[in-house]
C-alpha cells in the first residue's frame, strides 16, 4: 500500500511539473506576441494526463493492502482436461457447408443429469448433422470421419469410490442401449420429470422438429414425441 501511495504521489508531482513548465511557456509566448495563445496550456494538460496514465500502468494490478505482489506463475492450473481419459469421447459436427448458415456458428448443448438415479451426474451431448438434405456428412468441408452417423450421445457416470474415499471417474457410452436416436441437427437439450414418476426425462431441441424422450427407469428411453 505504501508503494502504491508513493507511485501516486510521483505521478501527481510529474504531472504538476509539466503543467507549470508549459503554462509558463504559454505566458511568455502570450507576452511576446500580445495575443493569448492557449495551445501550450492544452498541450500541458494532455501531457499531464499521459504521464498519470503511464504511472498507473506501472502499478501492479495484483498489489494488495499488504504491499505484496503475487506472481501468477506460482499458481498451478485449477482444471485438467480429462475428457478422453475418463471416457467422454465426443466430437461435435456442425455440418459446415461454406454457405455461412447461422446454425454453423451456434454451439450445441449438453445436459448433466442423473438419468439412472444413482447419485452422480451423467452426460448427454447434443450432436449436429448435415445442414442441407442433399449433403452427405462425409462430404462437407469439414467431413464427419467417425464410425456411424453423427448423433447425440448419452454417457453413464460409473464413478467408483474406494473404502479409503479415493474416487475413480469413468463414463460409459450407453447411447445404443438407451434407445435414444438423436440424429437430427441438435441445438439444445432440456431435462425434467415430464410424467412425475421420479425419473428425469429429455427434451431435445433441433433445427426442425424437436424430440421428447421418457425415462423408463431401467436405463432406456422411449420416444413419445408424437
Amino acid at each position: 500500500m505504501k508503494s502504491y501511495r508513493l507511485n501516486l504521489l510521483m505521478c501527481q508531482a510529474n504531472s504538476f511539473t509539466i503543467w507549470v513548465h508549459l503554462a509558463a511557456t504559454s505566458k511568455i509566448v502570450s507576452n511576446m506576441s500580445g495575443v493569448m495563445n492557449y495551445r501550450p496550456a492544452v498541450l500541458a494538460f494532455c501531457l499531464s494526463c499521459l504521464v498519470a496514465s503511464l504511472c498507473f500502468l506501472s502499478i501492479p494490478a495484483n498489489s494488495q493492502s499488504t504491499g505484496r505482489t503475487t506472481d501468477a506463475r506460482t499458481f498451478s492450473p485449477n482444471f485438467d482436461e480429462l475428457a478422453d481419459k475418463v471416457g467422454l469421447r465426443f466430437r461435435h459436427f456442425n455440418g459446415m457447408t461454406g454457405k455461412l448458415f447461422l446454425p454453423e456458428v451456434m454451439g450445441a448443448g449438453t445436459a448433466l443429469f442423473d438419468f439412472d438415479n444413482d447419485g452422480d451426474l451423467d452426460v448427454f451431448m447434443v450432436q449436429g448433422s448435415a445442414l442441407e438434405a442433399g449433403d452427405k456428412d462425409a462430404r462437407t468441408p469439414f467431413p464427419w470421419r467417425e464410425v456411424g452417423e453423427p448423433r447425440g450421445r448419452l454417457f453413464r457416470n460409473d464413478l467408483a469410490v474406494a473404502k479409503d474415499g479415493a474416487r475413480s471417474l469413468h463414463f460409459t457410452d450407453v447411447t445404443e442401449k438407451s434407445g435414444i436416436v438423436a440424429n437430427r441437427y441438435g441445438m439444445g437439450v432440456a431435462v425434467g420429470d415430464i410424467n412425475n414418476d421420479g425419473w428425469p426425462d429429455l427434451y431435445l431441441t433441433n433445427l426442425g422438429s424437436n424430440q421428447m424422450y421418457l425415462n423408463e427407469g431401467d436405463g432406456t428411453f422411449v420416444d413419445v414425441t408424437r
